[in-house]
């Protein structure tokens, strides 16, 4: 691995966008006052969204558009091949930053040891995000797939979510939120970026995992903040965003638990727990437009 040159901090924001409308100017906005040099959009939309934004025709900000929805982790990688700068950030396009927070990832960023950064994240009311989590051991994975939702306190989830855990300096954790990370370019590079297989959800696990199984540490870096104003795309389509999420965690099992016994099981748990939560969403939308028609009288 080449030596890191501390003089050069510069960083490429990677941007995978859509349908995020005036979001996506205001995380530029935030990435470009904490002293990001460049950002590439990804706009995965078909109807090429992004064109709208107060950042189309600025210099500093490479558009791509896929016309079509690659997936969060091959939009990324689609982006990355276009850095050239020795820091790189994936965020989702409803983030906003912190000033502070970019410097202070580069900083942890500078051990050689370290492959990953994340900070903390904040939703909406400034309550922190679960952000980084273990990776999902079998039982804790049936557990909290089959509780969490219904049970949010259960010990499976409060083991999973290290929710016992509040660090207020740099940590290492076994894997960060790709909602918002850093790394260096060659660490991101030298894992093949993400795995295409995962379109949405897990793909972040996976990469944590394989870059622990390469040597390199995960870093939550607490005194690092950003804003997420989480799910917007996905409210676009929550049927279809619960499949997706499903499945990556079928490829995560999958590709990453040795027993087939417990890939079958986890596989049948997983389509149960997928048509619980689709009843569940039914049941809360007709709940919902009941209550709509009791008002309009």
């Amino acid at each position: 691995m080449a030596s890191i040159d501390e003089a050069d901090r510069s960083t490429t924001a990677i941007i995978v966008d859509y349908f995020a409308g005036e979001l996506l100017s205001r995380a530029i906005d935030s990435l470009f006052a904490d002293g990001v040099a460049r950002v590439v959009v990804v706009d995965n939309s078909e109807a090429m969204g992004s064109l709208g934004s107060r950042y189309y025709q600025d210099q500093r900000v490479d558009f791509i558009f896929a016309e079509k929805n690659l997936g969060y982790g091959a939009a990324v990688n689609r982006a990355l091949v276009k850095v050239d700068t020795p820091f790189v950030i994936v965020s989702n396009p409803d983030i906003t930053v912190t000033p502070g927070t970019v410097a202070k990832l580069i900083d942890s960023a500078l051990d050689p040891t370290v492959g990953i950064i994340g900070p903390e994240v904040l939703d909406g009311d400034g309550v922190r995000y679960p952000s980084f989590r273990r990776f999902p051991s079998f039982i804790d994975s049936i557990g909290h797939g089959m509780l969490g939702q219904f049970f949010p306190n259960n010990r499976f989830s409060a083991h999973y979510k290290l929710q016992d855990l509040y660090p207020v300096e740099a940590v290492e954790v076994p894997w960060i939120s790709g909602a918002f990370f850093l790394a260096r370019t060659e660490v991101l590079n030298s894992l093949g970026g993400f795995d295409a297989a995962y379109f949405m959800y897990c793909e972040d696990i996976d990469l944590c995992y394989r870059a622990s199984r390469r040597g390199f540490v995960v870093v939550y870096q607490p005194e690092a903040t950003v804003t997420h104003a989480q799910g917007e795309s996905s409210k676009l389509a929550a049927v279809r965003s619960l499949y997706h999420h499903h499945r990556s965690m079928w490829i995560y099992a999958a590709t990453h638990e040795r027993s087939t016994a417990t890939q079958w099981f986890g596989f049948f748990g997983l389509i149960l727990r997928f048509f619980i939560l689709i009843s569940r969403n039914k049941f809360q939308r007709m709940r919902l437009s009941a209550s709509q028609v009791d008002k309009s009288y």
